[in-house]
């Protein structure tokens, strides 16, 4: 995907006065020629030992740094000492300050932007400023904020908080979604079917338009065959649900209780017969889960016909319950950010070794 956190803040950015310059460190160098006066990176935790490299070097050739994303907002202390100003959370109701400060040669050490009422304030990504030919699906777009759960592993408590969900003004959306020019789009909601209004007006907007999506949702909208079948008429085609885990005892002691009262098979047929493909994910390492999990988990999505999975070791992300509880277990194997990838096992499991995850 586009780096679209980038991309919005370059929408954000005034086009008189300001030249405006979007590198993706996942597809292209980041090495820019001649001078340059501001620099924003945004980072996740395990790219943040890679960010603080970065700003050090364009701090080095004179320029002013700031940091923002997942990472900053969850230890924004941290990322402090490496740059010269640090935004915590959504941008959008302080990157105008950040940069009149910057101007009058006054930037603060920290900026928190405001969560309620961003979602409206959401500019038209500044798309022209991307490598066209480096990603898969061009057009990704927000069209909510958050999510109702509150699930004890999820990055959206340290973002967005506990209960924040926010939607877009649909005549936003609209518009954004008339600059769509090949027909498909990956929606980045937490979980776009979550407020049901909401998504009926989206509905609404996309049906007939030809355009084919994809998105997130949580378990219970399987629970509604009617409510499925307006989504594949709106042109959804494929939603990532997160399944996490077959132990119900694994998602009510993470605060997943709608997964624990979920049938997943009856689900899978519920998704199916919608004509709506899942793209399923897992994750390894709760409490509940011996090494015999990562077969049973396999074969659960082989029966079901889940086309595509993603299989991942449970992280607890610094600012999320289960890094406080973990940590005050005693449980916290180190922190080196960079493991903190999803893909290796940093704190130590309850019902078999790090080894084994």
């Amino acid at each position: 995907f586009p780096p679209l956190s980038l991309l919005t803040i370059a929408g954000l950015t005034p086009r008189d006065g300001w030249d405006v310059i979007v590198r993706d460190e996942h597809v292209e160098s980041s090495e820019v020629d001649g001078q340059v006066d501001l620099v924003g990176i945004q980072t996740y935790i395990s790219s943040s030992g890679r960010a603080y490299e970065l700003a050090e070097r364009w701090r080095g050739r004179g320029a002013k740094v700031v940091l923002g994303g997942l990472h900053p907002t969850s230890l924004p202390e941290e990322a402090a000492r490496h740059a010269d100003a640090v935004c915590t959370g959504p941008a959008e109701t302080v990157w105008g300050e950040i940069l009149r400060d910057f101007e009058g040669g006054r930037l603060k050490r920290l900026y928190a932007g405001s969560r309620e009422g961003s979602a409206a304030l959401v500019p038209i990504p500044r798309r022209d400023l991307m490598n066209p030919r480096a990603y898969l699906i061009r057009h990704t777009m927000v069209t909510s904020r958050g999510c109702p759960h509150s699930c004890d592993f999820c990055y959206k408590s340290s973002f967005w908080g506990p209960k924040y969900h926010e939607a877009r003004p649909i005549d936003q959306i609209e518009r954004e979604l008339a600059t769509i020019d090949d027909r498909l789009v990956f929606f980045l909601d937490d979980n776009l079917l979550a407020d049901r209004r909401h998504a009926r007006a989206l509905f609404d907007v996309l049906r007939g338009s030809g355009i084919v999506w994809q998105a997130a949702g949580s378990l219970d909208v399987a629970g509604d065959p009617r409510y499925l079948a307006e989504a594949y008429e709106a042109g959804c085609r494929s939603l990532f649900v997160g399944f996490e885990s077959l132990s119900a005892e694994n998602m009510r002691g993470n605060n997943k209780p709608v997964n624990a009262a979920t049938n997943y098979a009856e689900a899978c047929r519920r998704f199916h017969d919608a004509g709506i493909m899942i793209n399923g994910s897992f994750v390894f390492g709760f409490d509940c889960d011996k090494p015999d999990v990562f077969d049973r988990t396999v074969e659960f999505a082989i029966e079901s016909k889940i086309l595509t999975a993603t299989f991942h070791v449970l992280t607890p992300l610094p600012g999320t319950r289960a890094f406080t509880r973990l940590e005050a277990e005693g449980r916290i194997l180190h922190r080196d950010w960079a493991y903190y990838d999803t893909d290796h096992a940093v704190f130590r499991p309850r019902r078999m070794t790090p080894e084994q995850l």
